[in-house]
Formats: structure tokens, sequence, C-alpha cells
């Protein structure tokens, strides 16, 4: 008999798996390497707790924060758009024009 079923193997991927962090310079992966009490720096919708990272958990870190790859996603520092860069709007030059050039002296 044969059978028509897929063989065993990991399942099929068709979507693009990749996270893209927005501020590159900013951020880091890290996986952690231990068990010691760690949190995540953004507290899931609904919750007023901040949630624990566990030892072999890929998570953000910014030097100053954590943050695990769900809340990383949610919060946008994360994204799937593999061109974000090109589709965000780019920071403006914020100018200082003195009091006098504005008549407020």
């Amino acid at each position: 008999m044969s059978d028509s079923a897929d063989p065993p193997g990991p399942p099929s991927f068709h979507l693009d798996g990749r996270l893209y962090v927005r501020e590159m310079q900013n951020w880091k992966a890290v996986v952690k390497q231990d068990f010691a009490k760690l949190y995540c720096h953004a507290k899931m919708p609904g919750e007023d707790y901040y949630h624990l990272l566990t030892g072999g958990e890929i998570y953000l870190d910014d030097g100053e924060s954590q943050l695990c790859l769900n809340c990383a996603v949610r919060t946008g520092v994360l994204t799937t758009d593999r061109q974000h860069w090109q589709r965000e709007a780019k920071p403006t030059e914020i100018r200082v024009v003195p009091d006098r050039d504005v008549g407020l002296e």
C-alpha cells in the first residue's frame, strides 16, 4: 500500500519569516545564555507586569532595555517588511530660527 502523505520532515515554510530592525544602529540581537531573571521591558496588552525572558530565547537589547521578539514586533521595533526603509518617512531636519528673525524680540 502506498502512502500519499508527505514524507516526514520539517514543515514547508512559504512565507518570508525574516525580521528586520528599523533602527539598526540602536539594537542588537542576543541569545539569553542563562536562566537568571531578566525581564522584557514592554508589558503585554492587558497585563500589568513585565514578563521574563528565558534561557535560549532570542531578544533585542539596546544597552538600556531588552525586548522579546513578540514585543519588538508589536511595538514596531521589528518589522516583517523587507523594504521598510524605502516606505518610511525620513526624519526631517529641525532648523531653529532665531527669535529676531520671526519678530519675537
